[in-house]
């Protein structure tokens, strides 16, 4: 029995075996081989996701990223993290259009739950994606690329169609990123003015707990944005730098005082360096239709004492809908309210149950790697459900790639 425990520290993997194939040839060996398999990455999730009965781990594929500069593409394995892609991008003058807070992430792990950034504008980080390379259960190595007939169902895949041994990404040229940190927004600014709030900047998040303040506002602008704006409301700009979770200390996050920087050291909250957030931790987010906001924040702070106990800080933030098909921001411009918790899972449990009752109004769907209750299902929120199951039974019939939490959440 092979044990290894999630970047979170509150999961440990269980599995009968962790392969680590060195040629394609390998990997589908092993899959040949295995009556259940899971891809296991960065292990940055906080759920039974990505556990299954025998990980491949596809480090020992790792290449590096091909840049193609005339086509505005990037080629990466299944193993490539952000933060080495991104080394590779700022030496060929190119970027992405937007990063998660922190650059530890497998590409491949990210997009295929839907993970993302924030913008208004902005779509998650699986829009960038312009084709997708998996080995299937049969062994074949089935590609993707953008309008492709199931394309919008492969890229968020939830792990459930096949192995992902290469992706490719959209680039555009570089540019530069400031970071402002202000004090003094309110609940009721916050409220009567949400979507200026939100868009007076390329990305905007606000950090909080929920008691009688909102807390900071983390504006990040692209330079060469001119359609982000100044907001017109009486905010002190933080005056050091800050961490999203009071009381740590900011010497793991990006440069923050309105000092443009490249875009890669910007748009995470945290240094590619540096241990992320807290470390130690628990984390859930709830997507909501952007236009219930302000009713969904409003029902959160009304259980705000009975999660602040077991709460290190939220985040909200906005992102802009996309058309695949498991996406958490699906056909609608999106919300997210984030959430880190001390790492006690059974307080979290609690909390997490009390959430969802409240956000039930809202048709909330949860972030697919974090902690979202054991009652929920994919059919009530994802109208695209059935197109994707059939993709799924058309890529592994057998169910080689279906695990529990498959099985729980989305059958």
């Amino acid at each position: 029995m092979a044990v290894i425990r999630s970047w979170g520290g509150n999961r440990e993997y269980r599995a009968v075996a962790i392969e680590r194939p060195a040629t394609l040839g390998d990997v589908q060996r092993s899959i040949a081989e295995s009556p259940q398999v899971s891809v296991i990455g960065t292990r940055h999730t906080f759920n039974d996701i990505g556990d299954g009965e025998v990980l491949v781990d596809l480090s020992n594929l790792a290449s590096p990223p091909v840049i193609d500069r005339a086509r505005r593409r990037v080629s990466v394995s299944g193993a490539t993290t952000y933060s080495e892609l991104t080394w590779h991008l700022d030496r060929a003058r190119m970027a992405l259009h937007n990063l998660a807070s922190l650059p530890h992430l497998s590409v491949a792990g990210a997009t295929a739950t839907g993970t993302h950034g924030s913008g208004s504008a902005l779509g998650n980080l699986s829009t960038a994606v312009e084709s997708v390379e998996m080995i299937t259960a049969d062994g074949d190595v089935a590609t993707f690329h953008r309008g492709d007939d199931y394309f919008d169902g492969a890229v968020v895949h939830l792990g459930a169609l096949g192995v992902v041994t290469r992706l490719e990404l959209a680039l555009e040229e570089t540019y530069s990123v400031e970071q402002t940190v202000f004090d003094g927004l309110d609940w009721e600014t916050l409220a009567s003015r949400f979507d200026e709030v939100f868009d007076s900047a390329t990305s905007v998040s606000v950090f909080t707990r929920w008691g009688a303040t909102p807390g900071a506002l983390w504006c990040k602008r692209r330079v060469d944005d001119r359609r982000a704006s100044s907001l017109d409301v009486p905010l002190t700009s933080a005056t050091s730098p800050r961490n999203p979770i009071p009381g740590i200390a900011a010497t793991g996050c990006t440069e923050q005082g309105g000092v443009p920087g490249p875009w890669w050291d910007r748009w995470p909250h945290f240094r590619a360096d540096a241990v992320p957030s807290a470390g130690a931790e628990i984390q859930s987010e709830f997507f909501v239709d952007r236009g219930d906001s302000v009713a969904a924040i409003e029902a959160i702070r009304a259980i705000g004492d009975e999660l602040d106990e077991v709460l290190l800080v939220s985040e909200i933030r906005t992102i802009a809908g996309d058309d695949l098909w498991m996406s958490p921001c699906h056909g609608r411009d999106s919300t997210a309210f984030h959430f880190t918790w001390r790492r006690d899972s059974a307080a979290v449990e609690t909390a997490v149950e009390l959430l969802a009752q409240q956000l039930e109004p809202f048709a909330a769907r949860p972030h697919w790697g974090k902690v979202f209750p054991t009652s929920f299902r994919a059919a009530t929120a994802y109208e695209r459900l059935d197109d994707f199951l059939d993709l799924r039974d058309q890529l592994d019939p057998g169910g080689r790639f279906t695990t529990p939490w498959f099985e729980r959440h989305v059958l």
